[in-house]
């Protein structure tokens, strides 16, 4: 697969999930053997896990959208960075929803093979989430 492929695929995975809320690309898309390493989840294996985790994310702001920063291919490895905005307006494991709008931004790390996505590795700023949604305090001596 050339590399513009690669990272046409990525974009279009990424952007089907949080911008259209399609998860129709789990089907064409994932690996059946999918492993993905979410900070502050455990281990998730195959594409059900993951659109589990997707469902429960829409479900906690079901306006979420994101915007791709950068992007590096090489091969098939996709690296790329994201800024996520959305409107906690569900349920989110187990927080009621707040009506606050956050801003955040998170990085994946994918590997392609034969135009399905083998792995991923995302890092999310969890800790900034819950500050924005004012469970947890700003640290002292932010201005914000």
């Amino acid at each position: 697969m050339p590399t513009e492929d690669v990272g046409c695929l990525v974009v279009r995975f990424y952007e089907a999930l949080h911008n259209d809320h399609d998860l129709s690309m789990f089907d064409s898309a994932v690996d059946p053997k999918v492993v993905c390493r979410w900070s502050g989840l455990p281990e998730l294996h195959g594409p059900g896990e993951l659109r589990a985790v997707i469902a429960a994310d829409l479900e906690g702001f079901p306006d979420q959208t994101i915007a791709l920063e950068q992007m590096i291919v090489d091969r098939d490895n996709v690296a790329s960075r994201w800024t996520y905005r959305g409107t906690h307006t569900g349920d989110y494991y187990g927080i009621p929803p707040t009506g606050r709008a956050v801003v955040s931004t998170f990085v994946a790390f994918d590997r392609v093979v034969d135009q399905k996505l083998v792995e991923n590795w995302t890092v999310f700023d969890h800790y900034g989430l819950m500050r924005q949604l004012g469970i947890l305090p700003e640290p002292e001596g932010s201005v914000g």
